[in-house]
């Protein structure tokens, strides 16, 4: 029994998400009420009310659900030794999980998404970056060079995954993967990340 209970809890949740998203492509979060957002999902506003306060309760939930895929893929990153295949497994994981959410990705980090959420996010990857670079190159860089290179990292990866929302066709979370592992290998090459 609390097994399809829980599919039925998991089917309204995606069903909520996926009009959330449609609704944030049109407008921004503080414009979208929840009438609006259980008709267009053909819910009623109270089983709306059985999973979330308010239409800025559910987008806590959803950016503290995909906070929470970044910062557990960074940290399994962080817990291996850094060569290039980890970092080309790390890269493809994050592909693979904005590529999973890329409708919901693309509006949370659009202009309608939350700027808060957007810089959370940003200062999370741009922190935990800094600590696996300065772990692996302590002894080879300075910490401004560590600072340099992980804003370097960060911007890169960030501008590569905002073109790649614009059009998700353009390749597979493989492919995209290796062309951002090609351009920071090349980018670092100086500092001979195979020692």
């Amino acid at each position: 029994m609390a097994d399809s209970r829980d599919r039925r809890v998991r089917k309204t949740e995606e069903q909520l998400t996926k009009g959330l998203t449609k609704l944030m492509k049109e407008k921004s979060i503080k414009d979208i009420t929840v009438r609006e957002l259980a008709d267009e999902v053909d819910i009623n506003r109270s089983t709306f009310y059985l999973h979330y306060k308010d239409i800025f309760d559910m987008v806590e939930k959803i950016e503290n659900r995909l906070t929470a895929d970044v910062i557990s893929t960074m940290e399994e990153l962080s817990r291996n030794r850094i060569n290039k295949t980890t970092l080309l497994e790390f890269l493809t994981d994050i592909f693979e999980t904005i590529y999973s959410n890329a409708d919901l990705c693309a509006v949370m980090l659009s202009k309608n998404g939350d700027i808060s959420f957007q810089n959370k996010l940003k200062e999370i990857i741009y922190q935990k970056t800094f600590d696996i670079i300065k772990a692996r190159l302590c002894r080879k860089a300075s910490e401004y060079e560590i600072r340099v290179t992980s804003g370097f990292f960060i911007a890169g990866i960030l501008g590569i995954i905002e073109i790649w929302l614009s059009d998700i066709s353009a390749g597979t979370p493989d492919q995209m993967a290796e062309t951002a592992f090609r351009l920071i290998e090349n980018g670092i090459h100086g500092f001979n990340l195979d020692n």
